[in-house]
């Protein structure tokens, strides 16, 4: 199967979706999701932000995307546009 993102791109792809509240598809043959799309799909963490019970989405605030969570509190998403980025690591 060819891979047409990075794995980076595939957690910021998923991540942002889960951040606005849009409904969480997957377009692709499950049978054939490599084990990083597949923990990606299945991050308890990002679906839970795509779940929360207040629905709040996050907005663009110049390259942050703030929100707000039921149970946690504020959120902040930080996205990186380009490989020279200074942002620190995030474990998945």
């Amino acid at each position: 199967m060819p891979q047409h993102l990075s794995p980076a791109e595939e957690q910021s792809h998923f991540a942002l979706w889960a951040l606005l509240k849009a409904p969480l598809l997957m377009g692709a043959d499950p049978t054939n999701l490599t084990d990083h799309a597949l923990s990606v799909l299945t991050n308890p963490a990002v679906v839970a932000v795509s779940q929360d019970k207040l629905g709040v989405q996050g907005a663009r605030v110049r390259t942050q995307w703030p929100s707000v969570l039921a149970h946690a509190g504020d959120l902040l998403a930080l996205l990186a546009c380009n490989d020279n980025s200074s942002l620190p690591a995030q474990s998945w």
